[in-house]
């Protein structure tokens, strides 16, 4: 198997119209080089938290706009908001499973925990990537609690 063979075609796909109109390419280059995780739960760990900052950010953007409707007074706009901040907060929370499937904490150098020392170490900020907070961008703050 040659692995730097299929990490090229993970790392740079070819991008159509949907994943150029994502800004895929810039999305895709806010984790680490595959052939510099630490390990190999490192990418999971990376993806799950900073989807949970797409949420986040999606969750802080919807409840802006509920002010506005309150303001408006349009309840069911208003319960229909409410509805997606809690779909997205019962997500948030069935997605962190995932890093149950990280090996344990117990082996030396593996699994999400030395990916979570790895977070807590990194420069503030990771001037080739344009993403907001989880990847280390110009605009991040540097991981402080994260769950492993």
């Amino acid at each position: 198997m040659d692995k730097p063979d299929y990490h090229a075609r993970i790392e740079a796909p070819e991008m159509l119209d949907y994943g150029v109109y994502l800004n895929c390419d810039r999305l895709l280059s806010c984790q680490k080089r595959l052939s510099e995780m630490v390990n190999a739960d490192e990418l999971q760990f990376q993806i799950v938290h900073q989807v949970e900052e797409l949420w986040m950010k999606l969750m802080a953007y919807t409840l802006v706009d509920v002010l506005d409707w309150l303001e408006r007074q349009d309840t069911h706009r208003i319960v229909t908001l409410m509805g997606r901040v809690h779909r997205l907060m019962r997500l948030m929370t069935a997605q962190l499973d995932l890093l149950e499937t990280c090996r344990p904490r117990s082996t030396s150098r593996s699994g999400c925990s030395s990916a979570t020392a790895a977070a807590r170490n990194r420069p503030a900020s990771n001037s080739s990537c344009a993403c907001p907070r989880s990847c280390g961008g110009p605009s991040s703050t540097p991981i402080s609690t994260a769950a492993g």
